[in-house]
């Protein structure tokens, strides 16, 4: 439903004039875009305007540097006098020409300024208009006239602030901390005898270990993203998982149950990460979906691994746990049951969804259907996994690799992955590149891993790892190529810049558009904004700087290139630039 439409019913008939006149404001707009002049007409009128000083300039270089076939000889002394004479003419007409090339690369030059700076201010106007609506309504009806309140309500801190000493010091303290640990634990991993059940605490640990690796990652995406605040939370988890790990390792020594550590710290995480719990992944298909949600359910379907593993953990701590170290028959890491396919399954549902809404909302086959189709190949390849995994818990090593769910397992994976991969390259990223390795490790589960070269367990766990970074990698192209290209259509808007707006380039355009008389920036500025380097013709320096002061510093002891039509024609004082 547009909002024209569900504004119009759920108006409310005594309030009809306080509301917003939608229809109105709509048409202002609408003739406000049809007066103002055409952005793909200027671009195309500078574009023509410097191909055309550009060839021209082509065709006077040609010319000054071909070499001359006049011969001297067999002429008379006159004739060499009237030679020199017309090389004279012919050098002073190369200048002008030179000189006028010059003063039209000069003027085009300006015209673009003006242009650039036309849609700043006006840009600058909308936002800033904008901005006093939003003080003006916040401080009246939200905090009853108190304009400071309000103030500290609006208040965002600029994007380019300078870190925080003291976010800096839990970054490297914490990162110290962890650092030591984990040398600690891979020492201590040695000289304590944990044979019996260490695959279950690999299995609950790798879980939490993924979990707080991603939001290292995602700290550090933010980085980039902000150029500020490094993530010191996911250093402080990981201290915390390390000192966990150390507990599990020493607790024969402790006297305490060895598996209260992975209960405790799963707990711990439960209770201080999934608050609040986004209950929008999971109801997916019964609402509108924003850019948040989708890129949220993106993140989990690289931590499909940490779902099992929650699941092994549930599970665990359900049939198989012996608080006294020993565990019972192992019933957690079958597949006959179908819970570990269905779990796998849920991250590709959520996008699945997620996708058949939005293309309910939009009536768009492509991409949004399409990239429903991406999503459903992990259903066939969990289906197929999942019927191999049971053939060999029924029948034994027997059919190992020798099964034809195994070769439907791989027909279906290498499908899955080319669909993936390519859509992240071309779609997701709007690039196409050869990097393909990430998306095919799973390549090393099937030779490596049921071939029995390795542990599946821990091939497992550093596949998951590689999963997490590719992801984080994802993060960065995904979410540029979203604000450069609105590929995902989840804004109205396109013209969102990713580098934050220096605060004070957006304190001094503020100021400009407050000033009555219209703004021009300081010759300083002006200089920084157009390079030190850049040369003009004097008349383009008026144009730039109306102050005739600053203009004879320009040229104290010659103005005879400017005659009296030509002051009269040059504005002396040019707002806008």
């Amino acid at each position: 439903m547009k909002f024209a439409e569900h504004l119009g019913a759920h108006i409310t008939p005594e309030w009809r004039k306080q509301y917003i006149q939608y229809e109105l404001m709509k048409e202002m707009l609408y003739e406000a875009q049809e007066e103002s002049p055409s952005v793909e007409e200027k671009i195309s009128e500078a574009n023509r305007k410097y191909a055309s000083l550009k060839a021209e300039l082509e065709t006077y270089t040609e010319h000054a540097h071909k070499p001359s076939t006049m011969s001297l000889r067999r002429r008379r002394p006159s004739g060499v006098a009237l030679l020199f004479k017309d090389k004279e003419k012919k050098g002073m007409a190369h200048t002008r020409k030179l000189h006028d090339l010059k003063l039209a690369f000069s003027e085009f030059y300006l015209s673009l300024i003006l242009l650039q700076n036309y849609q700043t201010l006006n840009f600058t106007g909308f936002r800033k208009i904008l901005k006093k609506h939003d003080k003006s309504s916040v401080t009246s009806d939200l905090e009853g006239g108190n304009r400071q309140k309000a103030m500290k309500r609006l208040r965002v801190p600029p994007l380019g602030d300078e870190q925080n000493p003291w976010t800096t010091f839990r970054v490297g303290l914490f990162s110290g901390i962890f650092v030591v640990l984990a040398l600690v634990v891979l020492i201590a991993a040695f000289f304590t005898d944990h044979s019996k059940d260490w695959q279950p605490a690999l299995i609950m640990y790798r879980g939490m270990f993924l979990v707080i690796l991603d939001i290292f990652l995602l700290g550090i995406n933010t980085y980039g993203w902000r150029s500020s605040g490094v993530n010191h939370l996911a250093t402080f988890l990981a201290s915390l998982w390390a000192i966990s790990v150390l507990l599990y390792l020493f607790s024969p020594f402790l006297m305490i149950p060895t598996f209260v550590f992975p209960l405790s710290l799963a707990g711990f995480l439960m209770l201080y990460l999934i608050n609040p719990f986004p209950f929008r992944i999971f109801t997916a298909p019964f609402h509108h979906v924003g850019f948040a949600d989708f890129w949220l359910a993106d993140q989990l379907n690289s931590l499909v691994t940490v779902l099992l593993d929650f699941e092994y953990m549930v599970c665990f701590y359900a049939f198989e746990v012996d608080w006294l170290g020993n565990t019972g028959e192992p019933v957690c890491t079958k597949s006959i049951y179908g819970i570990r396919a269905i779990v796998s399954c849920l991250p590709a549902w959520f996008r699945f969804a997620q996708c058949l809404r939005r293309y309910r909302d939009t009536k768009l086959k492509f991409p949004h259907l399409v990239n429903a189709g991406k999503y459903s190949t992990s259903f066939l390849t969990a289906l197929f996994s999942t019927l191999y995994s049971v053939q060999k818990e029924l029948y034994g090593d027997s059919n190992r690799q020798n099964h034809a769910f195994f070769y439907l397992w791989i027909i279906a994976s290498v499908i899955g992955s080319c669909y993936t991969l390519t859509w992240d390259l071309k779609m997701d990223w709007g690039i196409l590149d050869k990097d393909f390795v990430l998306r095919f490790v799973w390549t090393l589960t099937v030779s490596v891993g049921e071939g029995k070269l390795f542990h599946g367990e821990a091939l497992k766990t550093l596949l998951a790892s590689l999963e997490v970074f590719r992801r984080f990698v994802w993060n960065f192209f995904r979410l540029e190529n979203e604000h450069l290209n609105n590929c995902g259509q989840f804004r109205a808007v396109r013209d969102i810049s990713i580098a934050p707006i220096d605060s004070n380039d957006q304190s001094q355009l503020e100021d400009m558009m407050d000033d009555e008389d219209g703004a021009y920036t300081r010759m300083s500025e002006r200089r920084k904004l157009l390079g030190n380097n850049t040369k003009f013709e004097p008349h383009v320096y008026r144009l730039l700087w109306p102050n005739e002061k600053a203009l004879k510093k320009l040229n104290k002891k010659d103005k005879s290139w400017l005659d009296e039509d030509q002051k009269e024609k040059i504005p002396w004082k040019f707002k806008g630039v």
